[in-house]
Order: C-alpha cells, then structure tokens, then sequence
C-alpha cells in the first residue's frame, strides 16, 4: 500500500503573460510528489483608445451600466444640518432652564 499525501504546492508562477489577443499561462508544483498543476490566465480586457494629452484621468463617478451603486447615499449637506439643529436645541434648553431656575 502506497502512503498517499495530499498535494503541498508553492507559489504560482507566471510561464507566459496574459495580453488582449491570448490566454495566459501560469503553474505551480507540488513539494511532496512533483506535480506540476497548470491554470489558464484570463485575457487582458481590450483598451479603447490611446489616452490623449491633457485627458482627464479620473474616473466616471456617474451610475450608469459600468458603475455598481455601492450604496452610499449618506447626504452629508443633511447631516450637517442635522447636527447644526440638534445643538441649537440642546443650547436653547440649557438656557432656557437656567432661566426658569433663576426666577
């Protein structure tokens, strides 16, 4: 009976580079028995067009079909606002206790 182990590999390395014409190719071996494990490296996705000089390089923060909606819709002009009236509020209590105790 053969003493069967799992398979420990290392790390992946790259044995041809992926580009947007080809598949890429990439391998690891196992330390215990030799097995070289070979997996496919995605294409690169195409490129539109060459940048042109002076092309703004941000990206398009814009919903649209490109862009998942990540779910931030924190408003902060209303938070502020919020935060500006609750502390009016808690300074016109104050006052108007100390006003109430001082009669």
């Amino acid at each position: 009976m053969q003493n069967k182990e799992l398979h420990k590999y290392g790390d992946w390395t790259v044995t041809k580079e992926a580009t947007e014409q080809e598949a890429g190719e990439k391998e690891h071996t196992c330390t215990v028995c030799g097995y070289t494990e070979k997996a496919e490296i995605e294409k690169l996705p195409a490129t539109t067009e060459p940048m042109k000089p002076g092309t703004d390089t941000k990206p398009d923060t814009k919903p649209g079909k490109d862009n998942p909606a990540t779910g931030d819709n924190s408003h902060m002009a209303l938070w502020i606002a919020l935060l500006l009236v609750s502390g009016a509020g808690i300074i016109g209590t104050t006052v108007y206790g100390k006003k109430k105790r001082a009669k």
